[in-house]
C-alpha cells in the first residue's frame, strides 16, 4: 500500500489512486475502510462515475444496500448509456427484494444489449425471485449444460498419461500463494493463459477440447434463446487459465461477461472429496440474496471431465477441507462464424 499513500500524499483526492487504494483494501478484507474512503472521495467529486460505481458496489458487500442503490443510480444518471451502472442498480433492487423493480431494469438494460452476460444473470435471478417460469428458459440445467469427457491428443497413450503431464506443467506455472484482484477464486492461484504456454502438453489442449465442445454445440442445435441463437456449429476460445486451491480455497459465485459459452476442465483433484465439498455449483447468485436461493446442480469435480453452460449462469465452488490439490483449467468460447443476436426476452409468459 505504501507506494499508494506515497503518491496520495501529493495528491489526495486524485480519484483514480483512491479507487486503487479502495480495491486493494476490498482484497485485504477491509470493506469498512474502503467504503470509508470511498464515501470521503465521492462527495468530493460527486461527477466521477467510476467513484459512484465503486462506492455502489462497496455499500452492498457491506450491507448498506440504501446507500449502495443512491450511489448506483447517481452512477446510472452520470453514464446511462454503460452496462455496468445498470447492473449496480439491479444489484441493490434485488437486495432488497425489489424484484419486480429489478426485473424490469433488467428488461430495459437487456432489449438495449440483449447479450450481455450478466444483464442475463441478474434478469434469471429477478424471475426465481418472482417465481416466472422463465427463469427456467435460462437456467435448463438438463439442456444447456453438458458434462463431457476431454479427448486424448495424438501422442499420449491414454488420457491419464496425458492429464498426468498436463499437470505437472501447470503445476509450474502456479507460482503465486494467493488469489488475484478482481478474480473470483478465494485461497488459491490463477494462470492465465495456458492455452499459449509452449510445452506440447498445454499446446494439446486445444485438440483435447475440440471433440467435447463440438458434441455440447451439436446437442444444443439451433433455438431463440441466448445460448441457442450463436450457435452455428463453429466456435473460438477467448482466454485460457488455470486454477490451483488447496483446502479451504473456493470460487464465489460469478459469471463471466465477455464469454457466451464457460467451461471447467479437471486436471487434478482431491483424492478424498467428501459430500460435495469441491464440487462445481450451478444457479446460486453472486448476490446477498435473503434468502440466498441455493445451488441447483453439482458437479464433481472428476479428472478430465470438462463442463460447458452458458457464461451468463452462475457458478461458483463448495469450499472443500480435503488435502490435495483442486486444479482446473477454464476458457470462455465465443461464436464463429458470428450468429443472430437474440431477441429480448420480455416477451410474454408461456400462456399469458
Amino acid at each position: 500500500m505504501s507506494p499508494v499513500d506515497t503518491a496520495l500524499a501529493t495528491v489526495p483526492d486524485e480519484p483514480e489512486l483512491i479507487l486503487l487504494k479502495a480495491e486493494v483494501l476490498t482484497a485485504a478484507a477491509e470493506a469498512a475502510a474502503a467504503l470509508a474512503l470511498l464515501r470521503r472521495t465521492f462527495a468530493a467529486h460527486p461527477g466521477h462515475v467510476r467513484l459512484a460505481l465503486a462506492l455502489a458496489h462497496a455499500a452492498l458487500q457491506f450491507g448498506e444496500v440504501a446507500e449502495s442503490l443512491a450511489a448506483a443510480q447517481r452512477a446510472v444518471a452520470l453514464a446511462p448509456d454503460a452496462s455496468a451502472t445498470h447492473v449496480a442498480w439491479i444489484d441493490a433492487l434485488l437486495v432488497l427484494g425489489e424484484w419486480r423493480h429489478a426485473e424490469q431494469a433488467a428488461l430495459a438494460s437487456q432489449a438495449r444489449s440483449p447479450l450481455d452476460q450478466h444483464v442475463l444473470a441478474r434478469l434469471a435471478t429477478a424471475w426465481r425471485m418472482l417465481r416466472d417460469p422463465r427463469y427456467g428458459q435460462l437456467y435448463d440445467f438438463d439442456g444447456l449444460v453438458s458434462v463431457l469427457q476431454l479427448a486424448t491428443p495424438p501422442g499420449w497413450a491414454s488420457l491419464g498419461d496425458y492429464l498426468s503431464e498436463l499437470a505437472g506443467v501447470l503445476q509450474s506455472e502456479h507460482r503465486y500463494r494467493t488469489h488475484p484482484f478482481q478474480q473470483s477464486i478465494r485461497q488459491g492461484s490463477q494462470v492465465a493463459n495456458v492455452l499459449q504456454l509452449p510445452q506440447p502438453a498445454a499446446q494439446a489442449l486445444a485438440f483435447a477440447i475440440d471433440e467435447p465442445i463440438r458434441q455440447h454445440l451439436a446437442r444444443l442445435g439451433p433455438g431463440s434463446d441466448p445460448v441457442r441463437a450463436l450457435n452455428r456449429g463453429g466456435y473460438t476460445t477467448h482466454g485460457g487459465w488455470s486454477i490451483r486451491m488447496q483446502a479451504g480455497g473456493r470460487h464465489v459465485n460469478h459469471v463471466h461477461p465477455e464469454g457466451w459459452i464457460s467451461s471447467a476442465c479437471y486436471v487434478e483433484a482431491p483424492p478424498a472429496l467428501v459430500g460435495q465439498q469441491g464440487f462445481l455449483k450451478l444457479g446460486e447468485p453472486g448476490i446477498s440474496l435473503d434468502p440466498l436461493p441455493s445451488a441447483e446442480r453439482f458437479v464433481q469435480p472428476k479428472l478430465g471431465r470438462i463442463v460447458l453452460f452458458p457464461s451468463y449462469m452462475w457458478h461458483g465452488t463448495v469450499p472443500f477441507a480435503a488435502e490435495g490439490a483442486r486444479m482446473s483449467v477454464a476458457f470462455d468460447l465465443v461464436p464463429a462464424p458470428a450468429g443472430l443476436v437474440s431477441a429480448p426476452l420480455g416477451s410474454p409468459r408461456p400462456g399469458g
